[in-house]
C-alpha cells in the first residue's frame, strides 16, 4: 500500500482536487491511500472527493484528519505561507504507527506517472525523510542565512517521509523548538526550519520526484552548479511529480508558464472544472506587467532550448481540452 500525504483547507480545495485526481489518473494500477490534514472542508468539496473516488474505483481511500490548527499560532505567517504549510510535519503523530512510511505532496502539484519506484525507494538507517534538490539549492547566501553549508538545500514540496524514525526521534519538537527560537531566519519557514534542524538526516531523490515548473527556464537564472543541468534533462524525459513552485499559480488564467498545460489536463478531467479560472491581477495590472517585461526583458527566453524537443513531445501528449 502506497500512503500518500496531502494537507489543504477549503481555500486550496481546486488545486488540492486537481492533485489528488492527478493521483488517480496516473496510478490506476497502484493501491494507495490518501491522508489529508485539513481544518476543513465545506460540504461540496467532500462531495466532490468522494465522486473522485468513485470515479477511479477507490473505495474509502481517502482518509480526512481534520485538526485545531491553534497549534501553530506562534510559527511564522503570511498570506504566502498560512498555517497549513506546517501540517505535514503533524503526520508522524496522527497516524497509527503500523504505518512507517509515507511521501507527502504539495497540492501545487500533478503526478504524471506511476509512484511506485519513488515510495520503494532505499531509506538506510536513521534517514528521515528524501527530498529533491531546490532550484536554488547550491546558493551560498540561502546556506548562510541558515547556518548550514554540507549537502544540499532541498525542497519541502516533496518528502519521502521515514514516520518510524520520525515518531523515534521526536520530530516534531525539534522541528518546532528550532522555528520558534529562529523566526528571523526562515524565510521560507516550513522550508528553511526542516533544512537547518536535520541537516544529515535525510537522502537526495532523482529531480524527476519533484520537477519544479522553473527548471526549463534558462538554467543561468537559478543557483544551481552547471553539472546538474544532465541531471535535470534526464528527469524532464522521465516526469514523475510536477511542482508550481511558482508566484503566480497554473489556476490563474494570467500565468504564462509553459508548463502550465500539464495542470490544465488534469484540472479538466477533476470534479473541480466547473470552478471558474480567474485572473490573479487586475486588468491594469497585466496591461503593466506585460509592458514592463517587454520594456526591460525582451532578450530573455522563458524556456531553455535544450528543453524544447521534449516539451513539445508532452503537449502531444497531454491534449488540452480547455473550455476557456
Amino acid at each position: 500500500m502506497i500512503n500518500i500525504g496531502l494537507c489543504a483547507d477549503e481555500n486550496f480545495a481546486m488545486p488540492f482536487g486537481v492533485c489528488l485526481t492527478s493521483l488517480f489518473e496516473s496510478n490506476k494500477n497502484e493501491p494507495i491511500t490518501v491522508h489529508v490534514i485539513t481544518q476543513g472542508f465545506s460540504d461540496k468539496t467532500l462531495s466532490r472527493i468522494r465522486k473522485t473516488e468513485q470515479k477511479y474505483a477507490r473505495v474509502d481511500t481517502v482518509k480526512i484528519y481534520k485538526i485545531d490548527d491553534g497549534v501553530f499560532s506562534q510559527y511564522p505567517l503570511s498570506t504566502q505561507f498560512p498555517k497549513s504549510i506546517y501540517f505535514r510535519y503533524l503526520y508522524a503523530k496522527l497516524l497509527p504507527e503500523s504505518i512507517e512510511r509515507l511521501l507527502y505532496i504539495d497540492c501545487d502539484t500533478v503526478v504524471l506517472s506511476s509512484l511506485k519506484d519513488i515510495w520503494n525507494a532505499d531509506m538506510p538507517d536513521g534517514i528521515l525523510f528524501g527530498a529533491v534538490e531546490d532550484r536554488n539549492g547550491d546558493d551560498i547566501l540561502i546556506r548562510n542565512r541558515i547556518g548550514r553549508w554540507d549537502g544540499f538545500y532541498f525542497n519541502s514540496g516533496v518528502l519521502l517521509m521515514n514516520l518510524a524514525e520520525w515518531r523515534r526521534m521526536d520530530t516534531f519538537k525539534i522541528f518546532a523548538d528550532f522555528i520558534l527560537e529562529n523566526k528571523e531566519v526562515c524565510l521560507y519557514p516550513d522550508q528553511d526550519a526542516i533544512n537547518a534542524a536535520f541537516p544529515s538526516r535525510f537522502k537526495r531523490l532523482p529531480f524527476e520526484y519533484n520537477f519544479h515548473m522553473s527548471f526549463v527556464a534558462p538554467f543561468n537564472t537559478f543557483r544551481l552548479h552547471l553539472s546538474k543541468k544532465i541531471e535535470l534533462l534526464h528527469a524532464f524525459k522521465n516526469l514523475c511529480i510536477v511542482h508550481f513552485a511558482a508566484e503566480i499559480k497554473p489556476w490563474y488564467k494570467d500565468s504564462q508558464h509553459p508548463l502550465i498545460f500539464l495542470w490544465l489536463y488534469f484540472y479538466n478531467k477533476s470534479e473541480w472544472r466547473v470552478t471558474k479560472l480567474k485572473y490573479r491581477n487586475s486588468l491594469i495590472r497585466r496591461i503593466m506587467r506585460k509592458f514592463i517585461i517587454r520594456l526591460f526583458y525582451n532578450n530573455l527566453e522563458q524556456l531553455d532550448p535544450s528543453f524544447e524537443v521534449q516539451l513539445q513531445l508532452y503537449r502531444q501528449l497531454y491534449t488540452l481540452h480547455n473550455n476557456e
